[in-house]
């Protein structure tokens, strides 16, 4: 038995775990084509499958562990939940909706609506599918990190000085285990979600994302009443930007309620670059992509999101200096 135990892992596991990580260099190193987004690598990569009747997919490691963990203590990898199907799914969506919402934010074709006394503006455009968009930008006196740090590992003290919050929680972390990575990996190469893949394309999936409940506070006046939103959210370091995205899922632990309605986020994503020339300053920028639901006039979403875009600027830039006196604090994420 011991025999065939080493045997199955020599011919077995190992060559297919080669395999994967081949087609992941493969993927990662595609070059987005300007006529056909279905380039040339990943018909290379979908080529390198038909190869093998087996499925890479049947290959496993005797004890999982969390995807970059170097953590070899046994008891903290019988603590790992593999993810369900419907897991792998939402952790697909994050990934998916941070670099959808990079490309937007970083597109051309934006119209100021709104300028504050700060400096600070909103921007819009109408996205693909016909909803308007908004881009707040703005500068705050703070290192990008420690800032990207505070929002993103912090989240649920969030509602503590966003005052256009009331609630904010984290439902869910998702961890990945190797395994799950690379059923991941192969799922969206068939389902050709490497489509997009440029240089700049964030392909490694990790630990990085979890899901989270947030209540919005009602607007200026009652006129548009508090929502709720469910959001998966990925985070990764971009070039020098530190950018976390999400969009709207469906989760179980926290079902829609008859007493609040129930908001939907299409991709959206916090960027935090370094301003140049110092690295104590922060160019924060935030995309977002909203249906409040419910019958409410273009103009009075158009003025309650640009004001409560700006709002938030400015509860960031009033926050800045607790959380720069807080830099020593180990975040519980980090």
């Amino acid at each position: 038995m011991a025999w065939a135990e080493a045997w199955f892992i020599d011919f077995r596991v190992l060559p297919q775990e080669a395999r994967a990580k081949t087609i992941l260099e493969a993927a990662s190193g595609a070059q987005r084509s300007s006529r056909d987004p279905v380039t040339p690598q990943l018909e290379a990569v979908r080529n390198y499958f038909s190869n093998y009747p087996e499925t890479i997919a049947d290959f496993y490691s005797p004890m999982e562990s969390p995807f970059a963990s170097d953590d070899e203590d046994e008891d903290s990898r019988r603590d790992v939940t593999k993810l369900t199907p419907k897991e792998m799914q939402i952790q697909a969506a994050g990934c998916e909706a941070l670099q959808l919402a990079w490309d937007t934010i970083n597109s051309s074709g934006w119209k100021l609506e709104k300028e504050s006394s700060h400096g600070d503006t909103v921007q819009s455009k109408l996205g693909s599918k016909g909803s308007k968009l908004y881009k707040l930008v703005g500068e705050v006196e703070i290192e990008p990190k420690i800032l990207f740090d505070e929002m993103v590992y912090n989240f649920e003290n969030m509602s503590k000085w966003n005052k256009a919050m009331t609630l904010s929680k984290i439902v869910q972390l998702l961890m990945f285990t190797i395994m799950d990575y690379y059923r991941l990996l192969i799922r969206a190469t068939i389902m050709d979600c490497l489509q997009t893949i440029d240089s700049s394309t964030v392909v490694t999936i990790d630990s990085s994302t979890d899901v989270v409940y947030q209540v919005a506070a009602e607007g200026p006046g009652g006129i548009v009443t508090a929502r709720d939103f469910v959001n998966v959210r990925h985070w990764k370091k971009i070039g020098d930007n530190w950018v976390s995205g999400g969009i709207s899922v469906i989760h179980d632990d926290e079902p829609p309620q008859k007493s609040i309605v129930r908001g939907e986020n299409g991709p959206g994503c916090w960027v935090f670059r370094p301003v140049e020339g110092t690295t104590k300053k922060c160019s924060f920028q935030w995309l977002l992509d909203t249906d409040l639901k419910g019958w409410i006039p273009q103009y009075v979403i158009d003025q309650a999101l640009t004001h409560a875009m700006i709002d938030f600027m400015n509860c960031i830039r009033s926050y800045a200096p607790v959380i720069k006196g807080n830099t020593s604090e180990k975040y519980n994420f980090r």
